[in-house]
C-alpha cells in the first residue's frame, strides 16, 4: 500500500510517545513506505511539527520536559 503520490509517508514523533510504535508496525505490516523522524534529534523538524500544531491549536507532542 503506498500514499497516492508514492511517496514515503512521513512519521514525526518522539521516542517515548506511545502512538509510534503500533503506528510504525501497522505501516510496516501493509507494506507502506514510510519515514520516522524524531522531533528531538530533528531541531528543523520539531519546529515544522510546533508549527502545523499552533495552526490547529495543539502544544502538547512538542512540548520539551
Amino acid at each position: 500500500m503506498a500514499n497516492s503520490q508514492n511517496k514515503p509517508i512521513i512519521v514525526y514523533g518522539r521516542p517515548f510517545c506511545g502512538m509510534i510504535a503500533p503506528i510504525r508496525k501497522l505501516l510496516r505490516a501493509v507494506k507502506a513506505p514510510h519515514e520516522y523522524i524524531d522531533i528531538y534529534l530533528n531541531p528543523d523538524a520539531r519546529d515544522q511539527v510546533a508549527q502545523i500544531l499552533s495552526l490547529i491549536h495543539i502544544s502538547e507532542p512538542t512540548r520539551p520536559y
